[in-house]
């Protein structure tokens, strides 16, 4: 609005609240509809990886794609290894596993939540001791994902079609150190459908078609 304010008074033209809002609307008339972003784009600060291709290449505005993970791809070098060129990652890794399975598994569900692999239908759950590193998972979770496409929520507030249309626009949702949970689980299995539920919304929602993302609710565990 300010912008605005600023040309009409560099320009000598004369305006007001009204004009100013209706400039801007008449502006938001002549964007472009916006369309669906590819599901197997992996949007970099620097560009978007193709799952399908594999390949990486520069962002293009046609992919629609309005939140990235904040990181820099960089094509992996020759004999590229967690030990000698993420230590401290696969310090983590190992102390938090125990085991090469779980190290596995692990790793899967990384690669699951930076590809947004949605159609695995897999609802993780973290569990262990405290200093086990789950809250470690999470922080890189949330690297992978995006903060901006990361929530936090709980148990319950998933339950209720009206708290669900917090998630809505979010790729990731995030439930920490959630007390023993007694629900039916109906509001979850609403959310693993083939069709996405439609949740009742307040009075202040998140209506970006282009981030919603299907949250599946099948239960695994290392």
């Amino acid at each position: 609005m300010r912008t605005l304010a600023d040309l009409f008074t560099q320009s000598g033209e004369p305006f007001n609240p009204m004009r100013i809002s209706s400039a801007v609307e008449s502006l938001r008339l002549s964007l472009p509809i916006m369309g669906t972003p590819q599901k197997d784009l992996i949007c970099f600060k620097n560009g978007v990886y193709e799952l399908k291709s594999q390949t990486f290449r520069p962002h293009n505005k046609q992919d629609w794609l309005l939140v990235s993970n904040d990181i820099d791809y960089y094509p992996a070098k020759e004999n590229e290894s967690f030990d000698t060129h993420a230590p401290n990652f696969a310090k983590w890794l190992k102390r938090a596993s125990g085991n090469q399975d779980k190290a596995k598994n692990i790793l899967a569900a990384l690669y699951m939540i930076l590809a947004n692999r949605h159609d695995w239908q897999l609802f993780l759950e973290v569990t262990g001791a405290g200093g086990s590193g789950k809250s470690v998972f999470a922080e890189i979770a949330t690297m992978l994902s995006g903060k901006n496409n990361t929530v936090i929520g709980t148990m319950d507030a998933l339950e209720k079609a009206r708290d669900r249309a917090l998630i809505v626009g979010y790729s990731l949702v995030i439930l920490p150190d959630q007390p023993r949970y007694m629900g039916s689980g109906a509001g979850l299995k609403a959310m693993s459908l083939p069709v996405q539920q439609k949740p009742k919304k307040d009075y202040t929602s998140n209506n970006n078609q282009t981030k919603r993302r299907r949250l599946n609710a099948n239960l695994t565990t290392w």
